[in-house]
C-alpha cells in the first residue's frame, strides 16, 4: 500500500487535532488579576484624593460660614488640644496666639494688623481718634492689655526668651476674654438699634 503525500494543506483533511492549541490559564488569570488590582487600586487613591479635596472644601465653606469671633473661639480650642504651654513650645504657642489675634482684630475690625510689626502696632494703638472701628472700639484697658501681650509674644517668639506656664495662661485667657468681650458687646450693639 502506497500512500499518496499530500501537495497542500487544504488535501490534509485526514488530519483532526484532538484538542486545539493550549494556552495556559494560569498567566491568563495572572493578566487578568494584574489588570484589576490596578484598576481598583486607581479607583482607591482617585476615591481618597476627591474624598480629601471634598472634606476640605467643606472645611473651607464651614470657615466661611462662621462669625470671626466663633472662628477665633473654634482657633484658641484647636490651639489648647495642640498642648505648646504643656510641652514648654514658648515661641510655637506665642506665634499661633498671636496669629489667632491678628486674624480675629482682621477679620472683626477690619484693622489690617497682620503683616504689620509689633512697632507698627504700637504707633497704631497710640492714635486713638484714626476712625479705625478697632480703636474706636477698643478701650483703654484692652489696648493696654493687647499692648503688653504684644510686647511680650515679641520677646519670647524672636529673642526666645522663656516664658512660664502662669504667663501663657494669663496671656490665653486675655486673648479670649477679648474675642468673648466683643461679640458680647456687638450682640448688645446689635440689640440696641
Amino acid at each position: 500500500m502506497k500512500k499518496n503525500l499530500p501537495q497542500s494543506v487544504e488535501e490534509m483533511t485526514d488530519i483532526i487535532d484532538i484538542e486545539g492549541i493550549l494556552h495556559s490559564s494560569t498567566v491568563s488569570m495572572l493578566k487578568t488579576a494584574l489588570i484589576i488590582f490596578i484598576v481598583v487600586i486607581v479607583v482607591l487613591a482617585l476615591s481618597y484624593i476627591l474624598i480629601k479635596l471634598w472634606k476640605k472644601w467643606q472645611q473651607r465653606r464651614l470657615e466661611e460660614l462662621l462669625s470671626p469671633d466663633e472662628r477665633a473661639l473654634r482657633n484658641l480650642a484647636d490651639l489648647r488640644k495642640v498642648k505648646h504651654i504643656e510641652n514648654s513650645k514658648w515661641p510655637l504657642f506665642y506665634f499661633s496666639l498671636d496669629e489667632i489675634l491678628r486674624r480675629y482684630i482682621f477679620a472683626r475690625f477690619d484693622c489690617d494688623v497682620l503683616d504689620k510689626t509689633y512697632e507698627e502696632i504700637k504707633v497704631m494703638l497710640s492714635k486713638k481718634g484714626t476712625h479705625n472701628s478697632f480703636l474706636d472700639y477698643a478701650r483703654i484697658k484692652d489696648i493696654k492689655n493687647l499692648s503688653q501681650f504684644w510686647e511680650r509674644a515679641q520677646l519670647i517668639k524672636f529673642a526666645k526668651i522663656p516664658s512660664t506656664v502662669d504667663d501663657c495662661q494669663k496671656d490665653f485667657e486675655m486673648v479670649k476674654g477679648f474675642v468673648v468681650q466683643s461679640k458680647e458687646e456687638e450682640g448688645a450693639r446689635r440689640k440696641a438699634q
